[in-house]
């Protein structure tokens, strides 16, 4: 029933994406919406075109209009998302001879938001948003109480929650497009339907194998692997996809619990042999925990193989149409957006489980650091926060149109540091801590939208 209505309303939805004659504010604050109520990836081509249409009329004209603060940073943050290239020189309009922001930007709230969600798709080169960041953070935190919210960045978070939040707060704007919140609200409903049925196939598999009992030390997350996967990739017609990422993330816990904690430094050079190996042998040293961590992870390689040689696709992505064969030559390469990822991902992981590591005797990075550098904690904390910020910059100017990787692929290695950022960004371990990420898995998976 949903899904009949759902295509209905794509059909509407679309001739207003495509309608003339509307201005450019007009058109990106369609886009903004569309993005924001989590239904963009039913557009995804008309969107590109659109956009692309007002980058090229942009960049013909040899310089930028005279916009407002509100529309030069909407069409900024969508042009860099979009993978379009456009110059941090829209905002100099809006900077007084002195290079500072003008004095009659304070009081425009719209303008100021949208200045400080354009701040986050700052790339290495635009030290003039660095500015731009300082200054909206400013303006805008006493603003919080009044806003009803923090100002925790669009850019920045996981795109369910992201919908789920928004969907609330459209639905009481006065002047909300119809159409668009019942299509958002379906659609959400539709996929955290689908959601479910994905979650009970995994705690099913998850009970099968009696990890728990077979391997004590490891940890009943199966919940909270599958939240990673749909934070990930979310689209409904990824479900495999989810579902072998959210096993590997779990079976990933429990070799990562087998080195940090378990195993003594012989046996895992022998559980790392056998692992590159992956033929079963040279095991017979190992404990029976051991032994079966390694055959689990052996066995369900092989179950990924099988699989995907049915569907007659790769490993790679999980067997996402999108993974084409520049993708498969791309990632051996080691792009310096996987570089990237791995440092934001092992930087903000470092800074978030630092003092609960710290606790178990395996949180040495920080500690390497402070002996190293002679610093304090909080010094070390706040240098590995400003190297996973520079990470972050790295991510979002090789997710521009420098290459011929399908926009798609990109957006799941974006979303895995989206993820960072929400778990891992306060300090304390996300993972380990169930509360830090129980609203969004509630949000996502439990709670739902009053059709």
């Amino acid at each position: 029933m949903y899904t009949k209505e759902i295509e209905v309303l794509k059909v509407e939805v679309m001739s207003m994406l495509l309608a003339t004659g509307a201005t450019m504010m007009q058109k990106l604050d369609f886009i903004d919406k569309i993005e924001r109520l989590g239904i963009s990836y039913h557009f995804e081509d008309e969107i590109q075109n659109q956009l692309e249409q007002l980058f090229n009329l942009s960049t013909n004209l040899g310089r930028y209009l005279e916009y407002d603060l509100s529309t030069a940073a909407l069409q900024f943050r969508l042009f860099r998302q979009y993978g379009f290239n456009i110059s941090c020189g829209i905002f100099n309009q809006f900077v007084d001879p002195n290079g500072k922001f003008k004095d009659s930007l304070y009081s425009d709230l719209r303008g100021l938001l949208n200045l400080y969600e354009a701040a986050q798709v700052k790339a290495q080169q635009d030290k003039i948003l660095e500015e731009v960041l300082a200054f909206t953070t400013t303006y805008l935190t006493p603003e919080i109480p009044h806003m009803g919210s923090n100002i925790l960045p669009f850019h920045k978070g996981i795109p369910r929650y992201e919908a789920y939040c928004y969907i609330s707060m459209y639905e009481e704007d006065e002047c909300n497009n119809k159409l668009l919140l019942r299509l958002a609200k379906l659609d959400y409903h539709l996929s955290q339907m689908l959601n479910k049925q994905d979650l009970c196939e995994i705690l099913r598999w998850g009970k099968e194998l009696d990890i728990l009992s077979k391997v004590p030390y490891a940890r009943d997350r199966f919940v909270e692997c599958y939240f990673w996967d749909v934070g990930t990739i979310y689209e409904p017609r990824h479900s495999f996809a989810r579902m072998t990422l959210a096993k590997a993330i779990a079976i990933a816990g429990i070799i990562d619990n087998t080195y940090d904690a378990y195993g003594t430094l012989d046996e895992l050079k022998i559980l790392t042999e056998a692992v590159e190996r992956c033929d079963g042998n040279g095991i017979e040293q190992l404990s029976d925990y051991l032994k079966t961590s390694y055959m689990i992870l052996l066995n369900f390689n092989k179950e990924l193989e099988e699989d995907l040689s049915k569907k007659q696709t790769s490993a790679a992505f999980m067997g996402m149409d999108s993974a084409t064969k520049d993708v498969m030559d791309w990632m051996p390469t080691h792009p310096k957006l996987f570089v990237a990822l791995g440092k934001h991902t092992r930087l903000l992981n470092d800074v978030g489980s630092y003092k609960f590591e710290r606790e178990t005797g395996s949180g040495m990075a920080i500690e390497c650091y402070m002996k190293d550098y002679n610093v304090f904690e909080e010094e070390a904390m706040k240098k590995f926060e400003d190297m996973a910020v520079d990470a972050w910059k790295d991510i979002n100017e090789q997710c521009l149109r420098l290459t011929t990787i399908p926009r798609k692929i990109l957006k799941v290695i974006l979303n895995l540091a989206r993820l960072c950022e929400v778990v891992y960004k306060q300090r304390g371990d996300g993972f380990t801590n169930q509360r830090r990420i129980e609203a969004h898995i509630k949000a996502i998976l439990v709670d739902s939208i009053s059709l």
